[in-house]
């Protein structure tokens, strides 16, 4: 039933459905909801029968926007705002015609003029009806075109732009990734989940969302949607990355921390328009996820399994070929990044980025430098470099061409000196019959040979630990019994350790250290490189030192005996064909001396000079 109808008017080309009716129904002083009795519903069809639309043929193109829209409307009705009526209050002054995007769901700014959309009159304070009576005016008489009207952020204007190209058709095939190779009820399906899963806050929300149609409802959902893809895909990122540190370090998986946020990119998405989406997440996840992923996790591309950045740090050690316990001090000392998490039971989780792990060299597995060894030791500076060749005689300084470089010591050196005590029960405050090695280094003022030897007795199992101290470092957390302390030391010959240092070797000769480097270059007291690297030092076994001794007496000592000086000792021993044995080279530094030859021990005994034993008990 059309007769009706005394005003036939046709849409146009960028009206929208409910616009059109609305225009159609003021022009013959009808109300809106009086028009499907008459038979006319925005329909290609029965249009055509109302005489509402020129004959087919004469206006194709109305006649295919009017067939577009109705099928949209049609199989997608969710796409629709079907119960609210926006408008933008500029395009509304320039033509009293109400355009076909602003029917659109999250359409809440004006393409054109980038504008918020205006859903409530401001004279009644009432939501605009598609009741009333007039295209421009609301319910209460109030005119629309007299709205105020808010500028709108750039990133939501941008936003309308493409719903508004989406649903004309327009240049949507130049539109950049996710955006391109979605329909309006995809795009609309994307800006849901962007807008509420995406929120830190919103990650389990469901993507139901009550009024939708209203601006006060879906404008926080459109403004976060429109700042994720304004800066895609680096803030699309940010947004999975912020979810992830609200775990607060806990281990959680990926459904259950992401919720909705993930499922729904599988399940909800599926469709393969958004596969730039999934690859973005994808993406992310291989670069930033700090979780585990599970072989037989179906909804992530095999491949990805392979391609993700931070691996657990048990497949980095096997990869590496060594302990988890290093694995630990390398993320300790900042040489490999490193995430640790822990479950709800309390299980600890560390996590490691892969491409470390691949470019570690062999250095940084084998060699630490002398503060990062002398805070794992728990010594002090001084103290570390008073002990490092002798705890560490395999150091080295590399060759550099520029100033000195650091030093490298060996880690698994540094590391068998931090596995001596573990097991042992950890205290926080020792018995008072007690003493940490801690207490020993900074009161007690034992020099390096001490230290060295009492280090040595502890690995060789002379001395028991009795615990850990808790709270500190390395060596000086080693907890003794101190009256067992002290009887050791007191058993020890303070005058004797196992090794020495050549200028240590100098002082209990009573040399120059001149003479003690020519004796120990010249091999008349053999000496052990550290290394063999020149500048590197060398130390003096205890044994050696006595063999020379035993072996050798310098012209002093006999001149000391006869009570004249060396000069004449030497001449005096040079006419009985007694030849020294540092030949005639060490004159200048005035220290003689001979072999403790039968010819020369004989000879003296006829001066009646008996020179004391060399023998001096060991440890």
């Amino acid at each position: 039933m059309t007769g009706g109808l005394l005003i036939k008017l046709a849409p146009y080309r960028t009206e929208g459905p409910n616009g059109y009716l609305l225009r159609l129904a003021e022009a013959n002083k009808l109300e809106y909801f009086d028009l499907p009795d008459l038979g006319v519903t925005y329909d290609a069809d029965a249009l055509l029968r109302s005489h509402l639309l020129p004959e087919r043929g004469l206006d194709p193109a109305l006649l295919a926007w009017v067939q577009n829209i109705a099928t949209l409307r049609q199989k997608t009705s969710r796409v629709w705002n079907m119960r609210y009526s926006r408008f933008c209050p500029l395009c509304l002054t320039e033509e009293s015609s109400w355009r076909a995007e602003w029917e659109l769901c999250f359409y809440d700014a004006c393409a054109q003029h980038g504008v918020w959309m205006v859903d409530r009159c401001s004279s009644c304070h009432e939501p605009v009806s598609w009741r009333r009576s007039q295209v421009v005016r609301c319910g209460c008489g109030a005119d629309l075109r007299a709205e105020p009207s808010h500028p709108a952020p750039d990133e939501v204007t941008q936003l309308s732009q493409v719903l508004s190209r989406k649903l004309t058709g327009r240049g949507a095939a130049d539109m950049p990734e996710p955006l391109r190779d979605l329909n309006v009820d995809q795009t609309q399906r994307l800006i849901r989940y962007l807008g509420m899963h995406l929120d830190p806050a919103g990650v389990s929300k469901s993507l139901k969302l009550s009024n939708v149609g209203r601006m006060e409802v879906s404008w926080p959902v459109t403004s976060v949607a429109a700042a994720i893809l304004s800066g895609w895909p680096a803030a699309f990122h940010v947004r999975f990355s912020e979810i992830q540190e609200r775990s607060g370090g806990k281990k959680i998986g990926l459904p259950k921390l992401f919720q909705r946020a993930y499922s729904y990119l599988y399940k909800g998405l599926k469709e393969p328009a958004f596969d730039a989406v999934r690859y973005a997440f994808e993406q992310w996840l291989v670069e930033n996820w700090r979780g585990g992923l599970a072989l037989r996790n179906r909804r992530l591309a095999g491949q990805l399994l392979h391609r993700v950045h931070w691996i657990p740090a048990n497949v980095a050690a096997e990869r590496l070929g060594v302990r988890m316990e290093r694995i630990r001090r390398l993320v300790a000392e900042g040489v490999i990044d490193g995430h640790e998490s822990y479950s709800s039971t309390g299980r600890r989780f560390l996590l490691i980025r892969k491409e470390q792990v691949d470019e570690l060299t062999h250095a940084n597995l084998s060699e630490v430098d002398l503060t990062t060894a002398m805070e794992y030791l728990g010594l002090g500076k001084v103290r570390m470099r008073e002990l490092l060749r002798l705890l560490f005689p395999s150091a080295y300084r590399p060759l550099s061409e520029h100033g000195f470089p650091p030093w490298r010591i060996s880690r698994q050196d540094v590391e068998r000196y931090l596995a001596i005590g573990e097991g042992l029960p950890i205290l926080s405050i020792p018995e008072e019959s007690q003493v940490p090695l801690f207490h020993v280094l900074k009161y007690w003022a034992w020099n390096e040979n001490e230290i060295i030897d009492l280090i040595e007795a502890v690995r060789d199992g002379e001395i028991v630990l009795e615990g850990l101290l808790d709270g500190a470092i390395g060596l000086a957390r080693w907890i003794f019994d101190s009256q067992s302390l002290k009887i050791w030391r007191q058993r020890r010959n303070p005058e004797l350790s196992n090794w020495l240092s050549v200028p240590q070797v100098a002082k209990l000769l009573g040399l120059k250290q001149e003479v003690a480097y020519w004796l120990v270059r010249n091999e008349f007291i053999p000496a052990e490189k550290l290394r063999t690297l020149r500048g590197c030092g060398a130390r003096v076994s205890r044994v050696e030192f006595e063999r020379f001794k035993e072996s050798y007496v310098f012209a002093s000592e006999i001149a000391e005996a006869l009570k004249t000086t060396s000069r004449k000792v030497s001449s005096l021993l040079s006419e009985q064909g007694i030849v020294p044995a540092s030949g005639q080279g060490l004159e200048k530094c005035g220290k003689i001396f001979y072999a403790r030859s039968k010819t020369l021990m004989t000879f003296l005994t006829t001066l009646n000079v008996f020179l004391p034993s060399a023998d001096i008990p060991c440890n």
